[in-house]
């Protein structure tokens, strides 16, 4: 195996008297260093036999060494120490050594850990001076380095004086040239956390994590060097006085030290050892392993059996965990000797974990052992193993899935104190089982697993006074593992609880059996302040919610029966009464009852449910025991809200149907004799409809109301009681509307239509016959009647009757159309305006006769195609005549169309229409005559 430290030997002549395995053994020691430490440099050390450096050894030394120093600012070390760091170690040192120099001094290297650290060339002087006693009896045999109890471990000593010359040392204070000096060691000195122990006489422990974790105390002997360990640390080759008898190997501790003062470390695999093991024994009889914890756990017997392995190191954490079994922790002691800082776990089976003797027990403790896993099922232990093993600083692990169980008589389970169960549970064990199966106690005692964190399978029956067992209800209700909660002081019990007890508290809650009473205070967020509950030994039960405010009751009790089925609630009144009353059936609610309403139309509310709990029926009932209202819920959640026995109205009952949604669809008005007065109709809440029904002394009996989607009006309809419409009013958006008299009879007609602005004013009356046409049609200016018109006169010469009324309502022009076509109009006024045709020269009645006698100021207009009309009674004196410009466009040209017929003029324009004014020529007058004399009347 290469190897990057090179250490070369020189032997001094004293060397030659040596014994045989002297230099053999020597060489030993150097192929481990430099087998263990990759740094790259050269070290020069001469080696002698009595002698150091030509100087007989101290009497009372087996080893001595001289070494030069070269002195170096703490800034240079920190620096060359950061340059070569690698590895967890140099890290932790990195990590515990500050920016500026924390101790006062000079600082000395030895020339060979300066050659590590690259602070000093590479030379081929010597390094150090090494002299091993000659009067001392040495065992040399590297297999057997403890051979003889009086002999002293040669392999051990020569590690100890070379590693000296490396920079295993302390200066620790002392004098060197005109101050006082420190060693790179000495930066790793410690009497606590933080706190530096530089001076040697103080003595101090070696930590590479800033005094955090103790690595080794040192000497403080001043017979001893200040770099060497303390007895304390135990056998060791770096002990500033070793006894014989001993393997004084150099440990993990030794190797962590030297990677602490510069020099990089290393060690064999386990694979390695175990493929090399032969040659390596023989060639340098000792082996230092370094390895994951896992593969030094799965080869611990092999490493145990050599004993030429005297160091084993971990390269996975700082502190390890070694996985062994039992058997391997209390037989491969000599291979735990070697081992580097760790502590030890046990994988074994539940059966050896199980069977641990109190012997055992100590030795694995003694060993650092905290951990014991069973590596094939659940573990069950007897207390009396369990406390031992806690008391060993033990704790058992089950397998995936599994669980460590304490298995005992409930006698001793319930003998338990508090610090007992907390070592059980200390020691693993999380599940307690009683061999009788089940355990009953008191609170107490049940509290004791609990509070340790142990489960107890079967559960645990508490039996305790009420006062016990309030006190510890919050514990009570956090044991899972409680099955049941009675009361030993029986009917009497009060056990007394918080609002925030009762209701967190729920699992102990359940839990409570047997006759008690439970009472309730500091109840907030609530109606009422307190609660008590009263459970009969059946199981039945009573609570009473007290100390309700802001309601017309102060305290509501709900009754159970044995199986916690709700039987009755009452709501009580300060006075006793009963407020509500609700009854169940099977523990459905069945009715509500509500007594002694004030102030409202009724005294008492009754509530009826179905099986299924849901409301079917909520009645009102006064004080003289009617219904005052009744609701009828369906299965859909539609209702129907009934109000009865109204007085002063033309109906007895109000019923108001809602939908599921609680939007009301219809309002029925129902009289005594349970006929309908009135029903409304609604559309998404909405009123479309109303329907006034069985109306007397009327001619209809119903009338149907309906309304557009804004609410308006749109229509109203009556009816007659053979089911016919007797008047349809129709409104339009504007508001004016139409009604309609429908079915008249004994009339010409059989509807009579009648208009109405949005004002309510008359506009137009019609009345139609059974076919359709129209019998007689009104016109109105204002509300008044300007007009009337009947139409399809049948068993006369004329077919239609039109007459003109004036503000006053009096008949101004009566016109009678003829069958041919032609008519005959009357004045019946003063002053009227008459039209012989209508603009536009559309002929609609050819042949009219005007007939104004006795009547003056008429006023007559003509137009294109009048046709053949004649006017009787005509005075030029007091009427006018208005022709268009395009009949007669001068008084000359209506002359020359105008000829005389006895006394009548006849009027003839270009299109061939005549107009004749009889009896308005006297004395054989001509038509000119007449014309110029009457010129004025006439307007062209």
């Amino acid at each position: 195996m290469a190897s990057h430290l090179t250490i070369t030997l020189s032997w001094d002549a004293s060397v030659a008297s040596a014994p045989a395995a002297f230099k053999t053994d020597v060489q030993r020691a150097v192929n481990y260093l430099q087998q263990s430490i990759l740094s790259t440099a050269t070290i020069n050390l001469a080696i002698g036999y009595g002698e150091v450096q030509g100087t007989s050894m101290g009497s009372g030394a087996l080893g001595q060494n001289i070494s030069y120093l070269s002195s170096y600012t703490y800034a240079q070390i920190r620096s060359a120490l950061a340059s070569s760091a690698s590895g967890r170690v140099d890290a932790s040192v990195l990590a515990s050594l500050p920016a500026a120099d924390p101790i006062t001094g000079t600082y000395w290297l030895t020339t060979a850990q300066a050659k590590v650290l690259g602070l000093a060339a590479a030379s081929s002087s010597i390094d150090g001076y090494v002299g091993l006693s000659s009067i001392y009896p040495f065992n040399y045999d590297p297999n057997n380095r403890a051979a003889s109890a009086s002999s002293y471990d040669f392999i051990g000593t020569v590690l100890h004086e070379i590693t000296e010359v490396l920079g295993r040392q302390c200066i620790a204070g002392d004098t060197i040239g005109s101050g006082a000096g420190y060693s790179l060691l000495d930066l790793f000195r410690y009497s606590g956390t933080g706190v530096r122990s530089p001076i040697g006489a103080n003595g101090g422990y070696f930590s590479i994590d800033g005094g955090v974790t103790n690595l080794g105390a040192f000497n403080a002997n001043a017979g001893g060097d200040w770099g060497d360990w303390a007895s304390s640390v135990g056998v060791d080759s770096a002990l500033a006085f070793s006894p014989p008898g001993n393997i004084d190997g150099f440990t993990a501790r030794d190797m962590t030290l030297l990677d602490a003062v510069g020099y990089t470390i290393a060690g064999d695999t386990v694979s390695y050892f175990t493929t090399n093991r032969t040659a390596l024994d023989a060639q340098y009889g000792v082996f230092a392993i370094s390895d994951t914890a896992a593969n030094i756990s799965s080869a611990i017997d092999a490493l145990n059996s050599d004993a030429s392995v005297y160091s084993i190191s971990f390269t996975d954490v700082v502190a390890p965990t070694l996985n062994i079994t039992i058997a391997q922790a209390l037989n491969d002691t000599r291979a735990l000797s070697v081992m580097g800082t760790h502590s030890t776990a046990i994988a074994d089976t539940a059966g050896q974990i199980g069977a641990l003797t109190s012997a055992q027990m100590t030795s694995l403790a003694a060993l650092g052992v905290t951990s014991l896993t069973a590596i094939d099922t659940s573990v069950t232990l007897s207390i009396a193993t369990a406390l031992a093993l806690q008391s060993h600083g033990m704790t058992v692990h089950a397998p995936t899935g599994g669980i460590v169980r304490a298995y005992d008589t409930a006698a001793n389970f319930l003998a338990l104190t508090q610090t007992q169960a907390a070592a059980m549970y200390a020691a693993g064990v999380t599940i307690v089982t009683a061999s009788s199966g089940s355990m009953t106690g008191t609170a107490a005692q049940a509290l004791v697993f609990a509070n340790a964190g142990l489960t107890v399978t079967g559960g645990f029956s508490v039996s305790d006074t009420s006062a016990n067992v309030s006190a510890n209800f919050d514990a009570l209700n956090a044991d899972a593992s409680i099955s049941t909660i009675a009361v030993s002081d029986g009917a009497t019990a009060q056990i007394a609880l918080t609002y925030a007890q009762f209701t967190r508290d729920t699992a102990a809650f359940s839990k409570l059996t047997g006759a008690r009473v439970v009472s309730i205070s500091g109840i907030t967020g609530q109606a009422y302040t307190s609660e008590k509950m009263a459970y009969a030994a059946d199981g039945s039960a009573v609570y009473s919610y007290l100390g309700i405010a802001g309601q017309p009751f102060v305290s509501r009790n709900v009754s159970f029966d044995s199986a916690g089925l709700v039987t009755q609630v009452n709501y009580l009144r300060a006075d006793g009464s009963i407020y509500e009353q609700d009854l169940y059936s099977g523990g459905v609610r069945t009715s509500l009852s509500f007594q002694g309403i004030t102030g409202q139309a009724y005294v008492q509310q009754i509530d009826t449910f179905n099986a299924a709990g849901a409301v079917t029926q909520i009645q009102y009932v006064r004080a003289d025991g009617t219904t005052y209202l009744l609701t009828t819920l369906n299965s859909d959640g539609s209702y129907v809200a009934s109000y009865q026995g109204l007085t002063g109205y033309p109906y007895v009952t109000r019923a108001v149907s809602y939908s599921p949604q609680s939007v009301i669809t219809q309002i029925a008005f129902v009289k005594s004799d349970g006929t309908n007065y009135e029903v409304d109709g609604y559309v998404g809440g909405v009123l479309t409809t109303l329907a006034f029904q069985g109306i007397t002394g009327q001619p209809y009996v119903q009338q149907i109301d309906t309304l557009t989607g804004s609410g308006a009006m749109g229509q109203i309809q009556y009816l007659r009681a053979d089911g016919s419409t007797y008047l349809l009013t129709t409104f339009a958006a504007d508001g004016s509307y139409v009604a309609s008299y429908q079915g008249i009879t004994g009339q010409p007609f059989v509807t009579r239509a009648v208009s109405y602005n949005p004002g309510g004013v008359v506009l137009q009356v019609t009345m139609t016959r059974a076919d359709g046409s129209i019998y007689e049609q009104d016109g109105y200016t204002n509300g008044l009647r300007t007009s009337a018109s009947f139409q399809g006169i049948t068993g006369q010469s004329y077919t239609q009757i039109d007459e003109t009324f004036n503000a006053s309502g009096a008949m101004t022009v009566l016109s009678y159309t003829q069958t041919d076509g032609s008519r005959a109009i009357y004045a019946k006024a003063n002053n009227l305006s008459l039209s012989g045709d209508v603009a536009g020269g559309a002929i609609t009645n050819p042949n009219d006769v005007f007939e104004v006698s006795g009547f003056t100021g008429e006023a007559f207009t003509f137009h294109n195609h009048f046709g053949q009309d004649v006017i009787n009674g005509f005075s030029a004196a007091t009427d006018t005549i208005q022709f268009d410009t395009s009949q007669f466009s001068s008084l000359s040209q209506l002359i020359a169309g105008s000829t005389a017929s006895g006394q009548d003029l006849k009027i003839t324009d270009s299109a061939g229409d005549t107009l004749t004014l009889t009896g308005v020529l006297s004395g054989g007058q001509t038509a000119s005559a007449y014309l110029n004399a009457n010129h004025a009347a006439f307007h062209l």
